[in-house]
């Protein structure tokens, strides 16, 4: 599962910001020591001090981007010099969005479109 979901620091950065903390997978953080699990947070666990972090995979968090912005398109592709994934917004003559500005890069894909994710909705920029 680590390989293709967001880390427990973006897992708390996504709750954080607003992402949907429903049923599915989790982080289940019990004094300092995290799992992974399918679950759905109960509320006497949270009374216990458990805390969970909603476990996104790379897939949901980029089906929630919008795959266009002004005429620039989502695009995702490997840096494989350092291993790493980016995803931006270019348009068709591969050129970045200037009113953006970004493009984030992580090892991690789920990461990377979690950094998106979080970017586009503090901007208000996600679709309703």
């Amino acid at each position: 599962m680590t390989n293709i979901t967001v880390s427990l620091e973006w897992a708390k950065k996504l709750k954080e910001a607003g992402w949907p903390q429903g049923k599915g997978y989790f982080y289940r953080v019990v004094d300092k020591t995290w799992y992974q699990e399918e679950c759905e947070p109960r509320r006497r666990w949270v009374a216990k001090g458990y805390q969970f972090y909603s476990l996104p995979t790379a897939e949901e968090i980029l089906r929630e981007l919008p795959q266009t912005m002004d005429g620039y398109r989502l695009t995702i592709y490997p840096i494989w010099d350092v291993g790493a994934w980016c995803v931006t917004y270019l348009a068709p003559d591969h050129t970045p969005h200037e009113a953006l500005e970004i493009d984030y890069v992580d090892k991690s894909l789920a990461n990377a479109a979690a950094e998106m994710w979080i970017y586009l909705k503090k901007n208000n920029l996600l679709p309703n």
